[in-house]
C-alpha cells in the first residue's frame, strides 16, 4: 500500500485532472472516487452528445468510446478495490486500539447505573402488576358486594310487597279497604295509575293499567287475556277473600 504523496501521485494519476489521495485513508480514497466517476461521467456524455452530432462517424467513435468505458471501468474498480483495502486497515486498527482506562472505568460505571435503573424499572413494573392485581382482586369484590346488595335489595322489596299483601288479606277478612302494594322493585306504583283498594277497582282498570300492574308486581299474563288478568292482579294486590274470590269480573272496556 503507498504510503508517500509520491506513490499515491503515480498510483492515482489520471487524465481529468483529479487531485490524487492526500493520504492513505478511506476518507481521502473515497473523495477520489467520487470526483473521477463525477468527471468520467461529464466527459462520457459529452462524448455521446459528439457522437450524435456527427452521424458519419457514429459507429467509429462509439467503438472508441465503448474501448474506452471498459479501460476507465477497469481503473474505477482498481481504485475501489485499492481504497477497499485502506478501509479494512483502518477498521483493524480501530479495534485493536484500547481506550484509555478512565474511559473504560466510565463505561463500566455507566452501565453499573443503566444497570441499577433498569432493575429499579423493573421492581417497580412489578409493584404496579402487584398494585393492579390488588385492584382488580378489589374490583372484584366490590362487584360481588354490589351484586348481593341488588339481591338483598330485591329480597326486602319482595319481602315488603308479600308483607304489605298479607296485611291486605287480613284487612279483607274484616271487609277493609286494602293498602296499596308497592312493586316488586320497591316503588310505588305509578302516580297515573287507578288506585286499588277493591276488586271493584280492578274491574275497573283498561287492558293497559291491568297490564301496567302486572308487570309491576312481576306477574305473567297472556296478552289475550281479559277476566283472568283481573283475577290475577287482584290476587296479587292481596283481595283474595272469599267474596273477592267470587266478585264476577267484567272484559276490559274498548
Amino acid at each position: 500500500m503507498p504510503n508517500t504523496e509520491s506513490e499515491l501521485n503515480e498510483e492515482f494519476s489520471n487524465e481529468f485532472n483529479i487531485p490524487p489521495p492526500t493520504e492513505s485513508s478511506s476518507k481521502e480514497g473515497n473523495r477520489f472516487l467520487n470526483d473521477f466517476r463525477v468527471e468520467f461521467e461529464k466527459r462520457r456524455i459529452e462524448a455521446r452528445n459528439r457522437i450524435l452530432e456527427s452521424e458519419g462517424r457514429a459507429l467509429e467513435n462509439k467503438t472508441h468510446l465503448n474501448e474506452e468505458e471498459i479501460r476507465t471501468n477497469e481503473r474505477v474498480k482498481r481504485f475501489q478495490r485499492r481504497v477497499d483495502e485502506w478501509t479494512a486497515l483502518e477498521i483493524e486498527r480501530e479495534s485493536q486500539v484500547q481506550p484509555p482506562l478512565w474511559y473504560q472505568r466510565d463505561r463500566e460505571e455507566q452501565n453499573r447505573t443503566l444497570n441499577f435503573l433498569m432493575s429499579g424499572m423493573a421492581d417497580l413494573q412489578r409493584t404496579i402488576n402487584t398494585m393492579q392485581g390488588t385492584m382488580n382482586t378489589m374490583q372484584g369484590t366490590m362487584n360481588t358486594m354490589q351484586e348481593n346488595m341488588i339481591n338483598f335489595t330485591n329480597k326486602v322489596n319482595t319481602l315488603d310487597m308479600r308483607s304489605v299483601r298479607a296485611e291486605n288479606r287480613d284487612l279483607r277478612k274484616g271487609a277493609y279497604v286494602i293498602s296499596p302494594v308497592p312493586f316488586i322493585n320497591g316503588n310505588n306504583p305509578d302516580p297515573d295509575l287507578p288506585p286499588i283498594t277493591s276488586v271493584q277497582d280492578v274491574d275497573r282498570l283498561s287492558r293497559s293499567q291491568c297490564s301496567r300492574y302486572l308487570q309491576g308486581y312481576g306477574v305473567t299474563f297472556h296478552v289475550n287475556e281479559t277476566i283472568g288478568m283481573k283475577k290475577k292482579l287482584a290476587s296479587a294486590v292481596g283481595l283474595s277473600a272469599e267474596y273477592d274470590r267470587e266478585y264476577p269480573f267484567s272484559g276490559f272496556p274498548n
